[in-house]
């Protein structure tokens, strides 16, 4: 289990994870959720990868209620799904926190 300060280390910001379900998408995810980060990814296809990322996060911050998260299935490969301002907004809205980091595994 991280330390304490480590975890309030990025507490009450928000990142955005394109891929975040396999590789380094996954591994960004990971991390940034160990050192506090409430996390919104999407995933094309790997749908059991997605999960487990979320339960790896969930598990870590000790429940669901710890960790603020948002998955979306979506083709981030094409720009009207990447820009689709309604997902912007959803994540907005879901964490009530300005949007501090967007990565893209790719």
């Amino acid at each position: 289990m991280p330390s304490s300060a480590l975890i309030e280390r990025l507490e009450r910001k928000v990142a955005i994870i394109t891929g975040g379900d396999q590789g380094i998408g996954r591994t960004i995810a990971l991390r940034l959720a160990t050192e506090g980060a409430d996390i919104a990814f999407c995933y094309r296809s790997n749908r059991a990868g997605a999960k487990e990322v979320v339960n790896r996060i969930t598990g870590a911050r000790g429940s669901a209620d710890n960790a603020l998260l948002l998955i979306r299935k979506t083709d981030c490969t094409t720009r009207s799904n990447l820009y689709n301002g309604t997902e912007g907004l959803s994540v907005m809205c879901k964490f009530d926190s300005p949007i501090e980091f967007i990565t893209s595994k790719g």
